[in-house]
């Protein structure tokens, strides 16, 4: 009796390599729950719960029955007899979804904070206000509105800090908007929390103090610390820090569309296509793509391994702090010196703090990618003494293949890049002109890869002697920092250097 594909596969890999990767996907899952509950201490900490993932799922549950509420509150609110209430009067200036988004992720955001419920209520008024602000400033000046956006998505990440610098925009540029009164946020804050109490359900006023002074606050539900527990709970399967697997990935199978790459009950299955809509996940099961599947496990059929050389000069260079390769640096920007007069000085106070915002902006920057640089030297070391390792990988809605593994990977940055090789090499012969086309990839990988064919190998050739200076000591002969990639010339450096050997 002939065995399916599959299971012949699964006979190749031995039990005890499969129980290795098991172990991995475990280790896997582990990773992503301390990734997954850490990132939710940050979110709480810094009061942005509403950038969370249950926060976002709140969110998404509450903006259409909380504008449907405001849409008739404003509605009753034009037709009654005698005086509009004030939160009717601004309110009606903004359009209810965007209203009630502001609403939402600031009441969201003070979930676990023991706010005032007054203070929540002026913090609700004053983020709609700004809104107001930039709307009339958009309409007003579109031409500085635009040169002023771009700027600041160019020189900072903060959502707060560019509402403020938006709106100082237009004060200079003299976009006259009336200012909200303190009673007046505290009217459409307090119209809008009590909106979100009513159609939500998801938080409730809390009074706590004995006799005349009692603390008020928002606090969320028992049923909503529930649903945030359960969520929690769920999103911890749902965030492992995926990785390269030490056996061959589990087989994609026609008309199959979960399934492949892992093999353990410890990580989601991965799909096949990364679509949101799952109908179009289901609408492929029903056609067999058999050249589709074939090529996908192909590519993640491929063996690679730890570039030992590429991975002890990265931590040789991280390890001592040297600025090189066009890695991250190793120290973050100091902030420009204080004026002496800064405290009445009004100008160079305003100079000092748009200097500030742009270090504090890079040093973000660096700390991202010294990051990044981290987890994937991690992988590496994690990685570097195994004799074959592999890409699972899925596609995307335009049929693109990528790899799953996050950091390492073959589609990464350079350096993550040059720290893969593959397994299997393939002899270089005079039948296969091997040194030809070897030559032809260090010129590209420099950046002479719009030259001739033969003018990049004659470029290799009569740089050969300094090609292999390069690979015995990469820190005194740094011309390799020149190449378009670096890191993938310099590791093309040393295949040159032992190529050269024989």
């Amino acid at each position: 009796m002939e065995l399916p594909n599959e299971l012949v596969k699964l006979i190749e890999i031995s039990s005890k390599d499969l129980e290795r990767q098991t172990a991995l996907e475990l280790e896997m899952r582990t990773l992503g729950i301390n990734r997954f509950n850490k990132r939710v201490q940050e979110h709480k900490e810094r009061g942005e719960e509403s950038f969370s993932n249950y926060g976002k799922t709140l969110l998404g549950s509450s903006i259409d029955p909380m504008a449907q509420g405001l849409i008739t509150f404003v509605d009753e609110g034009n037709r009654t007899k005698g005086a509009t209430p004030i939160a009717v009067k601004l309110l009606e200036q903004i359009p209810p979804e965007v209203a009630c988004l502001i609403a939402a992720k600031t009441i969201i955001n003070s979930i676990t904070i023991n706010r005032q419920l007054t203070s929540t209520a002026i913090t609700i008024g004053k983020n709609v206000e700004t809104e107001m602000w930039l709307r009339f400033f958009e309409a007003q000046n579109p031409e500085l509105y635009g040169v002023v956006k771009r700027d600041l998505d160019k020189r900072s990440f903060g959502y707060g800090y560019k509402r403020r610098k938006m709106r100082e925009s237009a004060v200079r540029d003299g976009v006259e908007v009336p200012a909200w009164t303190r009673t007046e946020k505290v009217h459409v804050g307090y119209k809008l929390i009590e909106l979100f109490i009513e159609h939500t359900g998801l938080v409730e006023v809390d009074k706590k103090g004995n006799g005349v002074k009692k603390i008020v606050s928002l606090v969320a539900t028992e049923k909503t610390m529930e649903w945030i527990k359960d969520r929690n709970g769920f999103m911890e399967l749902l965030a492992p820090e995926d990785s390269p697997t030490l056996v061959r990935p589990k087989s994609w199978e026609d008309k199959k569309v979960i399934g492949g790459g892992y093999y353990s009950r410890h990580v989601k299955p991965l799909q096949l296509v990364k679509y949101r809509d799952k109908k179009n996940l289901q609408d492929l099961e029903k056609h067999s793509m058999p050249v589709v599947i074939d090529g996908i496990n192909a590519m993640q059929s491929t063996p690679y391994v730890i570039n030992t050389f590429i991975y002890e000069v990265l931590n040789h260079v991280w390890d001592n702090s040297i600025d090189v390769g066009g890695l991250p640096k190793a120290e973050l920007l100091p902030l420009p010196q204080k004026p002496h007069d800064i405290a009445e000085n009004a100008k160079a106070r305003k100079a000092y703090r748009s200097e500030a915002v742009k270090v504090h902006t890079e040093n973000a920057r660096i700390k991202s990618k010294r990051l990044h640089l981290s987890k994937v030297l991690w992988i590496a070391g994690k990685f570097k003494d195994e004799p074959e390792i592999y890409m699972p990988h899925t596609l995307d809605f335009r049929g693109r293949a990528y790899h799953v593994p996050n950091y390492l990977n073959g589609q990464s940055v350079d350096y993550a890049k040059a720290l893969l090789l593959f397994a299997n090499g393939k002899p270089i012969t005079e039948e296969n002109n091997g040194a030809f086309w070897l030559g032809v990839q260090g010129a590209n990988l420099y950046g002479y890869d719009k030259d001739s064919y033969d003018v990049r190998v004659k470029w290799v050739n009569d740089s050969s002697d300094s090609f292999i200076a390069i690979a015995e000591d990469p820190y005194t002969h740094r011309e390799w920092e020149q190449a378009d990639k670096p890191w993938s010339f310099l590791a093309w450096c040393k295949e040159w250097a032992e190529f050269q050997k024989h």
